[in-house]
């Protein structure tokens, strides 16, 4: 796994270079950089927010819920205490 950091590393050095030698300057190979990662990267974040919509919306548990207090009578799962005679 290390070396794909690597390797992916040196890549990323010298595509710059890369890029001047065929004529292009290093504003023009940035800004199509971000394109590139921002694209995938802004769809992933609209896909999770339409899940956790979707999800909030058919009733799942949130963040607000897990930290409230259970009912009064109730132990911390929210279960009523076993009758003890």
């Amino acid at each position: 796994m290390p070396v794909f950091f690597l390797v992916s590393g040196y890549a990323n050095a010298v595509s710059p270079a890369s890029e001047r030698r065929r004529g292009g300057d290093v504003a023009g190979w940035l800004l199509s950089r971000s394109g590139r990662l921002l694209r995938p990267t802004t769809a992933l974040a609209l896909v999770a927010a339409g899940g956790a919509l979707i999800a909030h919306l058919a009733g799942a548990a949130t963040l607000h819920h897990l930290r409230t207090r259970p009912p009064p009578g109730t132990n911390r799962r929210g279960h009523e205490p076993p009758v003890r005679s």
